[in-house]
């Protein structure tokens, strides 16, 4: 469990540092539509054709669904920040099989969206975006990890998650769970 830790972290900084990274070429990008992204490779490796695109805001969805001015409808990068930073709390929270599997279930909810977001960028757009790629790589690599934290935490767990202390020094919680079931 102590290594899919430490991937799950390495996994989360770096979707974060691509998040973060993705964010700030945005708005540098619609502060001046003119400049050149450190991304933009050649005609199709193109993150300014996507990140400028309609689909890079609230997933292209939002604003139809609710209105421009919806407090949901704002640049996907920010959603990624949010996630990565969900992520890196489950993660180092290492004891709790509720949490591995709430951490697994929304690590799974993230990558249903990725072949969409992906359909989206290469037959809607037809451009390529090299972050956007990585981070579907780390969603990916976050889906495995997040499932082998599940899988460990749930056969060492009993149907109570905690019987109480296995020896005498350790501390008790302040109720038992085999006496409130």
């Amino acid at each position: 469990m102590g290594c899919s830790k430490i991937w799950s972290l390495v996994l989360c900084v770096a979707g974060l540092t691509t998040s973060l990274l993705t964010y700030y070429v945005e708005m540098k990008k619609l502060e001046n539509p003119e400049s050149e992204a450190l991304c933009d490779i050649n005609e199709d490796f193109n993150c300014s054709a996507v990140i400028t695109s309609p689909y890079a805001v609230g997933f292209g969805v939002v604003e139809p669904l609710l209105g421009k001015d919806h407090f949901l409808n704002i640049p996907n990068p920010l959603y990624g920040i949010a996630f990565y930073l969900v992520i890196i709390l489950f993660s180092l929270i290492q004891t709790s099989p509720l949490l591995a599997k709430c951490q697994f279930f929304l690590v799974l909810l993230i990558n249903c969206g990725t072949p969409i977001l992906g359909y989206i960028m290469l037959y809607v757009i037809q451009k390529y975006c090299i972050f956007c790629l990585g981070i579907y790589v780390i969603n990916l690599g976050l889906l495995i990890t997040s499932y082998c934290k599940k899988r460990a935490l749930q056969a060492n767990a009993s149907p109570y998650y905690d019987q109480g202390p296995k020896r005498k020094d350790e501390p008790r919680l302040p109720f038992d769970f085999k006496k409130n079931i």
